[in-house]
């Protein structure tokens, strides 16, 4: 049974027991209120007896409906033996003196008269009047009471019916919210009974569904901000105003400030002015903007930047502005370095080749036949073939070296590495006169690149070689650190030296020291430099310490 009939039921069974009780109560009003009143006729009897007759009382009696039986052993009707019987019964007495009973199955009330002793007793007999008396206004309570009652019941379906209207809404729109539905589809409401226990159960699933999505929420924040940190791109959210809502660290470091975290305008970090106005013509015109502009601040970086306003499909959602700012520095210096690399190789290659064919067209023009002038040639044919051999060599290699690092590590035993590097480097050390050693501390097997550490042996072996003079010294020491796990490299010599203001432009391509004094020297002017670059390929870092006449030190230090 529905709930709604169930409590109409309810309403209905009160109804009854409320009806039931109003009746008792007055029937029990009115039981009181005849026993007053014969209590009061009983005063008023007492008074009469003593200043009138009988006849006055007889009419006195008559007049109120009454009859007054005085007890005899020798009734003389049917009301006087019925007094006679009853009072014997002890029915009435000083502490109950009225009595209600039926007598010809009409009910009557008895009032003992005269409590005393005396003889013979008298009784007032008079006829009990019930509520069923007043039948009219019994009815008319009856109906009244019966719609007041309706009515109310009316009025609880009519607001359990509401109540549910309510209900059902509230069960909709939870639905809609659990199921992600369209909010404004209008559907029929239901005349099924929703229960608070249904009520209960999708606001639980509503409650579980939204604690999943403010853990989500919460992670994609943390996501997204993650995601800002790590960007190798600046980027800062302005609002309608122009205020900074949001930025990341590498917007920090492009514009060289530090960004506050509350919402200030924006041209408290953003000093450029070329870049104030396409921030500016944005937000007004509502304009994308994308250019290559030179900042104006302590970096002085070079960056790529876009303006663009952000739009929202509602209305009432202000519109914002993102800059996103592509630190170009680096880039176009490796763009000029490499735009340099090639006008040096060009320059380098240039300087060979001519040599080549012009002692070849000096051949061919008849030198051929003088025998000695020809192996002069001849020799140094080959070796400016052999510098542009090498020349190539080492500018493939300084292609290779990013390359080969991508490659898996290797496991690499130091003792058989340096071995097999001295061994290729000894006839030019022997050549050069110069003695090299070497010392392996530590564990000798490490795990490395092995052609990127190679190159970096073979590179500053060779290069210790050619700038040492006879009789010099050269030392390697390869120290493996197992605890901290890196592997220290020193080349030292006893050779010429560098200079202090040749040591910071030593490792640059093609950079070679005083190339008038070193020009019988033979190299490409790579050598460090590829050095370097295989270093910082490992991750590592390369550090000199130099004295012109006494020698030079090279450090390096390369994680495993």
């Amino acid at each position: 049974m529905k709930q709604k009939n169930k409590v109409s039921l309810l309403l209905l069974v009160l109804g009854i027991i409320s009806y039931s009780l109003c009746l008792f109560t007055t029937t029990e009003f009115a039981k009181q209120d005849q026993i007053n009143h014969l209590t009061a006729l009983k005063a008023d009897y007492a008074l009469l007896d003593k200043v009138s007759s009988r006849q006055t009382l007889t009419a006195w009696a008559d007049h109120h409906q009454m009859q007054i039986v005085t007890n005899s052993n020798k009734p003389r009707s049917d009301l006087q033996a019925y007094v006679h019987k009853l009072l014997p019964q002890q029915k009435m007495d000083d502490n109950l003196p009225t009595y209600i009973t039926y007598y010809h199955q009409k009910k009557y009330l008895f009032c003992l008269l005269d409590t005393t002793k005396a003889s013979p007793q008298k009784v007032i007999v008079k006829r009990y009047r019930s509520i069923w008396s007043i039948a009219n206004w019994l009815i008319l309570f009856s109906i009244i009471f019966g719609v007041i009652w309706a009515c109310i019941i009316y009025g609880q379906r009519t607001l359990f019916n509401e109540e549910n209207l309510k209900r059902w809404t509230l069960k909709q729109k939870l639905d809609q919210l659990l199921s992600n539905k369209n909010e404004n589809a209008y559907q029929q409401p239901s005349k099924k009974q929703v229960t608070i226990v249904e009520l209960q159960q999708a606001v639980a699933l509503l409650a579980n569904k939204m604690d999943k999505l403010a853990t989500d929420n919460f992670l994609a924040k943390r996501q997204f901000k993650s995601l800002m940190k790590h960007l190798p791109v600046g980027v800062m959210l302005l609002d309608h105003n122009g205020n900074v809502i949001l930025h990341n660290q590498a917007m920090a470091v492009i514009l060289g400030k530090n960004i506050s975290d509350e919402p200030h305008y924006f041209d408290q970090d953003i000093t450029t002015e070329r870049l104030q106005k396409m921030i500016r013509h944005t937000m007004k015109q509502n304009r994308n903007h994308h250019q290559e502009i030179q900042l104006t601040n302590d970096t002085n970086s070079l960056v790529d930047a876009n303006v663009i306003r952000i739009t929202h499909t509602e209305e009432r959602v202000q519109r914002q502005v993102i800059v996103i700012l592509y630190d170009l520095t680096e880039f176009r210096q490796v763009e000029q370095e490499q735009i340099d690399f090639v006008g040096n190789v060009s320059h380098e290659l240039k300087t060979p080749v001519t040599s080549i064919i012009g002692f070849t067209d000096t051949l061919l023009n008849g030198a051929m036949n003088d025998h000695e002038q020809s192996e002069k040639f001849l020799k140094i044919i080959k070796q400016e073939s052999l510098r542009l051999t090498n020349l190539i060599k080492d500018s493939l290699t300084l292609t290779k070296i990013d390359q080969s690092t991508q490659n898996k590590l290797e496991r690499i035993d130091l003792r058989k590495l340096v071995n097999q590097t001295l061994t290729e480097y000894a006839q030019a050390s022997k050549k050069a006169a110069v003695t090299v050693s070497y010392q392996i501390q530590g564990n000798p097997w490490i795990s490395s690149n092995k052609h990127t550490l190679t190159q970096i042996i073979q590179n500053l072996t060779s290069n210790a070689i050619k700038y040492t003079p006879p009789k010099g010294k050269i030392a390697l020491l390869l120290k493996h650190d197992e605890i901290d796990n890196y592997l220290k490299l020193e080349v030292s010599d006893n050779g010429i030296g560098i200079a202090p203001e040749d040591q910071a432009h030593i490792f640059e391509r093609f950079y070679r020291v005083d190339k008038s004094r070193n020009k019988k020297i033979p190299g490409t002017g790579l050598g460090l430099a590829i050095v370097k670059q295989a270093v910082q390929a490992l991750n590592g870092k390369i550090s000199v310490t130099s004295k012109l006449g006494v020698g030079s030190c090279f450090k390096i230090l390369l994680p495993l």
